[in-house]
């Protein structure tokens, strides 16, 4: 890998000089025909050999410490990369966890809460059948009230009427004696009870 990295180096350079060499021969060789052509190409070849060498001989250590660095620092950071990226894994695996495990609560409070709801619903039933039997105990015993002071009003009014019918039939029927026999009568009973 290291020998691959070496060779493709040079080989780049090369090509670059020799792209740009080519190119302005080309020109030279338009504008003169003769020997200064072939001996400026020639010229241009040893100067690239030199550069070449030089490059090579002088350039290749910093040039391949450069690039070893780069890739040092590339590979660290993929490494880094790599451990952020299983430490991210790991808390998304642990907040999934996270996320199942509140669920499961969220049910079973949800269940506490139904039957919660359920015994509450219950209770508030047999409070309101309570509440009602104490309503119709309270409304019969009234109604019973209410006949009882009824029938107690028109037993008062019929004794009235009737007391009234008899006090205007019996003035003219009751006698003197029959008066002071109702007085001896009362008198007695009244003196029995004391």
């Amino acid at each position: 890998m290291k020998r691959l990295r070496i060779l493709s180096i040079p080989c780049l350079i090369f090509l670059i000089l020799f792209l740009h060499f080519s190119s302005t021969s080309s020109l030279a060789a338009e504008a003169n025909n003769g020997w200064r052509p072939v001996y400026d190409t020639v010229l241009m070849w040893i100067n690239f050999g030199i550069i070449l060498f030089l490059t090579i001989k002088f350039g290749k250590a910093p040039l391949l410490n450069f690039l070893e660095s780069c890739t040092n620092d590339i590979a660290s950071e993929i490494d880094l990369l790599e451990k952020e990226k299983i430490k991210t894994v790991a808390d998304i695996d642990e907040t999934n966890e996270k996320i199942e495990k509140s669920n499961l609560r969220l049910a079973e409070i949800k269940e506490k809460i139904i039957a919660n709801g359920e015994k509450t619903k219950l209770e508030i039933l047999k409070d309101a059948e309570n509440q009602s039997m104490l309503m119709l105990k309270a409304a019969h015993q009234k109604s019973n009230n209410y006949i009882a002071q009824a029938k107690n009003t028109f037993r008062s009014e019929l004794i009235d009427t009737a007391f009234g019918m008899a006090m205007a039939k019996l003035p003219g029927q009751i006698t003197k004696r029959d008066n002071e026999n109702i007085l001896k009568n009362y008198i007695s009973n009244i003196s029995e009870k004391v």
